[in-house]
């Protein structure tokens, strides 16, 4: 399978640096990748990993946990494909291009609340996760997960254009949820 491709020794690291050899152990003997049951016992109790495939007509996340497995379609209909791949460019081109105005926190709040909310499994059942380990496809590959916003907040009607580099600040990152 494509996730089983995907998990490298890198990655093993990240997971747990003490069972490395263990890792490449089994990266040796079985080059086809590990089955799930392994992934999971090589994730520690407050460990999640996210899977990303991002195809043309759909895209899934595989959700990996100690004690959960589940594959979430982020889009499977034409249209949220759109509106999925649009807040992706657009907070990518945030990023290109960062600016201090007002405009550009307020595109950068709207696109990176909703892709998080796209992307992100549901933070009231992944309570018990402090780390991600996110293999991204894609327009994700390029994408740093960590600016994605976490709350519901939205940002004051009028700014003082004098706070506006306080409110990029505080905003609430995925960084400073998660290791």
């Amino acid at each position: 399978s494509r996730l089983m491709n995907i998990i490298k020794i890198e990655e093993a690291r990240q997971i747990d640096p003490v069972n490395e050899s263990a890792f490449k152990d089994q990266i040796s003997m079985n080059p086809q990748g590990l089955k799930l049951e392994e992934i999971q016992s090589l994730l520690r109790e407050d460990q999640g990993l996210l899977s990303y495939y991002w195809g043309e007509e759909s895209a899934y996340c595989l959700q990996i946990w100690r004690d959960h497995v589940a594959l979430i379609p982020i889009y499977v209909h034409h249209v949220k494909r759109k509106r999925v791949n649009d807040q992706v460019n657009s907070l990518l081109e945030i990023l290109r291009t960062p600016r201090l105005d007002e405009q550009t926190l307020r595109n950068f709040h709207e696109a990176s609340s909703y892709v998080a909310k796209q992307l992100l499994p549901d933070p009231d059942t992944t309570t018990h996760i402090k780390e991600w380990i996110i293999l991204p496809d894609g327009p994700l590959v390029n994408m740093p997960f960590e600016i994605l916003l976490t709350g519901d907040e939205p940002l004051p009607d009028q700014i003082d254009p004098s706070i506006i580099p306080d409110l990029w600040r505080d905003l609430p990152y995925l960084l400073h949820k998660f290791d």
